[in-house]
């Protein structure tokens, strides 16, 4: 049997704030306005059980706007979610393990939130809601460039 299992540990996940909203009908075409923002995403030692550890939040922002009036909004969605990954520290050097841990947060972060938004969706009369896939490497320098532009 084929070992699959990541070599990280989830050691927390969880929304640590959400909002959702729909109004009564549907335009009869809508667009996705989709932003994703990434929090800080550095790795900590923790020296005592020998771990990287990484924290990382996500927050998601999904509207369905009118087609013909961007302004007009049918859903608006937000979801933030925080994630915190630990691995053995003997598994990568340190560049490495932060890489992999930032981009499995990510997609980890992102799954949950997509999750999250399709089960209000549910109860809505919305009824479903998909956020379309993503590239975590894409979010992650999306991300470094915001954070260039910020500090010129």
């Amino acid at each position: 049997m084929m070992n699959a299992l990541a070599p990280f540990n989830i050691d927390s996940i969880r929304v640590s704030e959400a909002s959702f909203s729909v109004e009564e009908q549907p335009a009869d075409t809508m667009t996705m306005d989709l932003g994703i923002d990434l929090g800080a995403t550095e790795v900590q030692m923790a020296e005592v059980d020998d771990l990287y550890v990484m924290n990382v939040d996500l927050t998601v922002r999904a509207d369905l706007c009118n087609s013909e009036d961007k302004e007009d909004k049918r859903l608006r969605s937000m979801v933030k979610v925080a994630v915190r990954l630990s691995m053995a520290r003997d598994l990568a050097g340190d560049d490495e393990a932060c890489e992999w841990l930032k981009r499995n947060a990510v997609s980890l972060a992102y799954s949950h939130a997509r999750s999250y938004l399709m089960a209000l969706a549910a109860l809505s009369p919305m009824r479903q809601f998909i956020l379309p896939p993503v590239m975590p490497e894409a979010i992650i320098e999306n991300a470094k460039k915001e954070a260039d532009t910020d500090k010129s």
